[in-house]
């Protein structure tokens, strides 16, 4: 019984989340949690029916293995994007990220088999035991992201009556050229001002980094008066070298010429959207997002990164839990 209470007050709990559009990592949390208590309600509630139990088993397990093949083709995914990513321009740090990530997978799931199927190096279980902890611990954060991603894209609603879109600036190729995904950014701009048969003032916002010869939001300015755009509805914004930075230094540029914050929007790459719209809302910028498509081949690699992001925000509270989780698994293991 007190599991579903436990569901009840977490299902009221995304509710009451969802009224309120708050767009931050509790978003995904919270529906996940729900999710596994209702997994364990259920099948408490099915023990000792036979029929019953065997049609819920079957359920939930058809439930896993969707969730192992989804989790199987973005590891293959990501393989695939950073192979292709090391041959276009080596190794960064997020592709050695990944990889160490996909090996060690492949590596603890080999040694699951061994210790846990086999029985081979039993005295390596209670440390691969703790190991595995761990894993479900990111695993689990992972699942929540994307939970929350996809009730951000389903929630998030761009007014048409838009009197500004901030553009999210992107490293320039070669420093001084408009890459590819800073071109999706743009063009994604121009077509929605285009499509809703619009003319809002365009903030674009990108400093200039270490490798690179101009600022961003002068090569964006450019490229978008090139393409027709009137160059007095164009803002440039050159001093962020971050996504924070697009928003706070954004936010005080229109204020400073007296610039209602609403109706506006931001635009980035799709990958970028969640991310962007939680540092929006802290910053207390518009939260309506406009995303432009990522070419498939590197949306996980990029996806991966924004994961990789939220986790380092909160670093030291992912630490704590670690070792929190850790010091039980080892109360109940040793």
């Amino acid at each position: 019984m007190s599991i579903w209470l436990a569901f009840a007050t977490m299902a009221v709990m995304v509710l009451i989340n969802l009224k309120l559009a708050r767009i931050w990592i509790w978003n995904g949390v919270l529906p996940l949690l729900t999710i596994v208590l209702f997994c364990i309600g259920m099948t408490q509630l099915t023990a000792g029916h036979s029929i019953v139990a065997y049609i819920w088993l079957t359920i939930l397990g058809i439930g896993v293995a969707l969730a192992v093949f989804f989790v199987l083709w973005v590891a293959r995914s990501l393989l695939r994007s950073v192979l292709r990513t090391w041959h276009e321009n080596g190794y960064g740090l997020v592709n050695k990220t990944i990889m160490v990530i996909l090996v060690g997978s492949l590596g603890l799931g080999i040694m699951c088999g061994m210790v846990y199927g086999l029985g081979y190096l039993s005295w390596l279980r209670p440390i691969l035991t703790l190991v595995l902890l761990v894993a479900a611990y990111f695993a689990f954060w992972w699942f929540a992201f994307s939970i929350g991603f996809v009730l951000y894209l389903q929630m998030q609603q761009v007014n048409l009556s838009t009197t500004y879109l901030l553009v999210l600036g992107a490293k320039l190729d070669h420093g001084q050229a408009v890459s590819s995904t800073l071109r999706t950014r743009i063009n994604t701009s121009l077509r929605f001002a285009q499509q809703h048969k619009i003319e809002p003032l365009f903030v674009m916002s990108g400093g200039q980094g270490s490798d690179e010869r101009r600022p961003e939001a002068i090569v964006m300015r450019q490229y978008v008066v090139d393409k027709g755009y009137p160059s007095q509805m164009i803002l440039v914004e050159t001093e962020s070298t971050s996504t924070w930075e697009n928003m706070v230094n954004s936010k005080r540029l229109l204020l400073e010429r007296k610039i209602a914050l609403e109706p506006g929007a931001f635009v980035t790459s799709d990958y970028h959207l969640y991310r962007a719209a939680m540092l929006a809302q802290k910053a207390g910028m518009p939260t309506r997002g406009i995303a432009g498509r990522t070419d498939p081949a590197y949306f996980w690699q990029a996806y991966m990164r924004e994961y990789f992001a939220i986790m380092y925000h909160a670093m030291h509270g992912h630490l704590l839990c670690i070792v929190l989780l850790l010091l039980i698994g080892s109360a109940f293991i040793f």
